[in-house]
């Protein structure tokens, strides 16, 4: 089957969870024997078309002129299409939905898979509404996505979460790992990794990690990535004296991300936003405890008092009482690691693109 997967960015200038998962699936489905095209955003410095990884990627250029330039990526995107054609047209999301506009002329079945919350602005609701409406299918990335798309407009919704590669993460607790890193063995390392924007809610964890060193606790916490709000984060920080309670580690290779986590024994997501964030399901497949807001899918992810803790956004208070909850509880923390791996099962990489390519044979 020739499949045309869209998508507004891709790696590996792009490594958002949208991207990363893009790229997984288009892998995995080349491997299944399917002929992949992703069509995408040409960075200055790229190739317009590039094979790499079983599948063929057609990169255009958006100018940086409001509707004007969205609506020229488009018109050169929609005759590729048609040249491409393909069996299916699989758009990564409502913005990428513009297809459907022109489906009597492709005269190809449009799938939408929606990875993001809808806003509550009134023009991207009625965008969403008219996308919704005439695409063939609708994916939900989370149940609680797909609730609010039904809401937008009322319609048969499928909902498949993300999924990782199990047997990519490493054994738990290389104690080698925190050597070479220069953690103190006696503490307990808490691990962040995203984005350093608004919307990650870092400010509160670092926050929370001041109610923490009030306590006494022997704590650390490790923040990997980088964005608009490090310098900012770092200057908190500072200002709280907290130099030897959290390190910003800047962004880092994915395997190295995952061989710290493997390190650590506590992972916090203090986002304001989120979708079903991959980097949570590779924490669990690390054996890590989660404490995470209850923001979006991740009650989804994360069962509160099962494999981790659910929180209030904002909350710095709420954050340091359930690290203060598992610092001072060996067994907690290794019956809550223990559920995180036997949960992650169910995102297995291999089961959720087997349940994608179920939705293309049925078209």
């Amino acid at each position: 089957m020739k499949i045309a997967i869209l998508v507004h960015s891709f790696p590996p200038k792009h490594i958002g969870g949208t991207e990363i998962a893009t790229y997984e699936i288009a892998k995995r489905l080349g491997e299944m024997g399917h002929q992949i095209h992703i069509v995408t955003e040409q960075d200055q410095g790229q190739d317009s078309e590039s094979h790499e990884n079983g599948f063929i990627i057609h990169r255009y250029p958006i100018r940086r002129i409001k509707i004007i330039g969205y609506a020229l990526f488009w018109m050169k995107i929609i005759p590729h299409l048609k040249k491409i054609d393909p069996d299916i047209i699989h758009c990564q999301g409502i913005v990428m939905g513009i297809p459907v506009l022109f489906k009597r002329w492709l005269k190809k079945p449009v799938i939408v898979y929606q990875r993001d919350n809808i806003l509550n602005q009134s023009m991207e609701k009625y965008f969403s509404k008219t996308v919704l409406k005439r695409a063939d299918t609708v994916i939900a990335l989370t149940e609680y996505m797909k609730r609010n798309l039904q809401n937008i407009t009322p319609r048969e919704i499928k909902v498949i979460n993300n999924g990782i590669h199990l047997e990519k993460n490493p054994p738990h607790h290389p104690e080698e790992t925190r050597q070479k890193a220069g953690w103190d063995t006696n503490h307990t390392i808490l691990i962040s990794v995203g984005r350093l924007e608004e919307i990650k809610g870092i400010r509160y964890l670092i926050d929370a990690i001041n109610i923490i060193k009030r306590k006494k606790l022997d704590t650390k916490l490790i923040i990997i990535g980088d964005g608009p709000q490090k310098k900012d984060l770092e200057l908190q920080a500072e200002k709280l004296k907290l130099d030897h309670y959290v390190e910003f580690m800047g962004s880092l290779p994915h395997e190295k991300v995952l061989e710290y986590m493997a390190a650590s024994d506590i992972f916090v997501l203090p986002s304001l936003n989120e979708g079903f964030p991959n980097v949570c399901l590779e924490a669990m497949a690390s054996g890590l405890p989660i404490i995470a807001t209850n923001i979006g899918g991740m009650s989804e992810i994360v069962e509160d008092g099962t494999n981790g803790y659910l929180v209030e956004p904002q909350n710095s208070v709420q954050i340091a009482g359930k690290v203060e909850k598992l610092v001072a509880d060996n067994d907690l923390r290794e019956k809550f690691a223990n559920e995180s791996k036997m949960k992650v099962k169910n995102y297995e990489l291999n089961l959720i693109v087997e349940k994608i390519e179920k939705v293309y044979l049925d078209k």
